[in-house]
Formats: C-alpha cells, sequence, structure tokens
C-alpha cells in the first residue's frame, strides 16, 4: 500500500486492506474475549496506518471521501465491539465511559440518546452520580426536548440524593419539574431545600411551581375560548 501510494491503485489497496481487516472482525459475544481483542487490534492499527498515509488521504477528498467513510464506519463497529466486550465484565465505570464516548461520536440521534442513557446507567450502577448528572446535563443540552432524557432526570436526582449531594438533587428535581410538569419534582425539590436549611430557596420553587400550573392553566382556557 505504501509503496503504490501516489498511484490509482493506493487508495483501492486501502479500501480492500479494510475491507478484509473490518469482515474479520467477529461479533464478540460469540468468541473468546482475547481473539476479539485481536482482531480488533488489528483493525485499529489497519486504520492507523492508512491515515497515516497523506497520499491516501488526499487522494480519498477528490474521490468522494470513501475510505474516509469506510474508517468511519469501521471506527463505530469498533466503539460497539469494545462497549459488548465490557458489558460481560464487571466495570461499570469503564462501561459507562465506552458509552459516553460512543454518543459523543455518533451522529444519529437515536443511536445517541440511547448511548447516553446507558452511560447514565453504568455509572449510576458505579455510584458515580457525579459524572451521571454531567451526561445528563449533556444530553439536555444536545437534546433539549427529548422525553429519554427527561425520564433519567429522577434516576440521576435520586441518586443524588442518597449520596448526600443534595444540591444536586434539588437542580434536577427542579428540572424535571419544569420540563415534565411534574408536581412531585417540585415539591420533592423544596423539601430537600427546606431540609438543607434553605427556606427562601423552598418558597421560591413552589412559587415557581404555582406560576408554571397557572400559565398552563391560561393557555389552555385560550385555546378553548
Amino acid at each position: 500500500m505504501h509503496r503504490h501510494a501516489g498511484s490509482k491503485q493506493g487508495p483501492v489497496a486501502a479500501r480492500l486492506a479494510l475491507q478484509i481487516l473490518s469482515d474479520d472482525l467477529p461479533d464478540p459475544g460469540k468468541v473468546e474475549k482475547s481473539i476479539y481483542l485481536n482482531k480488533a487490534e488489528r483493525l485499529k492499527s489497519g486504520i492507523v496506518e492508512i491515515r497515516s498515509v497523506p497520499e491516501i488521504m488526499v487522494a480519498d477528498q477528490k474521490s468522494k471521501n470513501k475510505i474516509s467513510e469506510m474508517i468511519k464506519e469501521a471506527s463505530q463497529k469498533l466503539d460497539i465491539g469494545r462497549i459488548a466486550v465490557l458489558e460481560r465484565g464487571d466495570d461499570d465505570r469503564a462501561t459507562a465511559q465506552a458509552y459516553a464516548s460512543f454518543a459523543e461520536s455518533s451522529g444519529a440521534a437515536p443511536a445517541t440518546e440511547k448511548a447516553y442513557a446507558n452511560a447514565i446507567k453504568y455509572y449510576l450502577k458505579a455510584q458515580d452520580s457525579a459524572s451521571a448528572a454531567k451526561i445528563l446535563t449533556q444530553w439536555n443540552t444536545q437534546f433539549p426536548k427529548s422525553l429519554l432524557a427527561r425520564d433519567n432526570l429522577r434516576a440521576v436526582a435520586t441518586q443524588l440524593l442518597i449520596e448526600g449531594d443534595f444540591a444536586g438533587s434539588v437542580a434536577f428535581c427542579e428540572k424535571l419539574g419544569r420540563t415534565g410538569h411534574e408536581s412531585d419534582a417540585w415539591v420533592t425539590a423544596a423539601r430537600i431545600a427546606e431540609g438543607m436549611g434553605e427556606p427562601q430557596r423552598a418558597l421560591s420553587l413552589l412559587t415557581a411551581y404555582l406560576n408554571q400550573e397557572r400559565s398552563v392553566s391560561n393557555r389552555a382556557v385560550q385555546q378553548l375560548a
């Protein structure tokens, strides 16, 4: 491949090598871990080698980025395989990190949201609520109207409360109340704030809840008029 890098055969050889290495990567659930990891390392090395040849990558840019697309697909395949291997083990934090990394690199919304949800699940299993909260914030920023993200607010808020992060729990309960219009979340946030010795904060939360409900009622009346 290096020898023919500057010729028309260079990109062809690169695509063929990628295809062979990718096709040779087995389902991680059907082979022993060592076998999968060995073949995954070969594919990774192949990707690195192809990327290191500027003549091939420049030629690829002039021919609809076929090699770049193959590299992207192969890299995602490796990410998914790594997650599958980690899920067979007992390192919940590493599994969560793998899912979070996949969410950041995935372009498809359904896959990204599913990866975020799994990252949170494994961070909570690892009792790392701070990382779960960080991922959830990132998720809400990327998909502010996501119902799946909203569903995860309660789990993170509960874990933060269990671990003694009362301020964090209040923040996520409030967000759940605002986005999901859930009265229980508002009341829980107010009670936690009051327990923290912040009666003004508790009053502010309850006032925000009542204002939100009043606004919803007014809009409903306007729609009926």
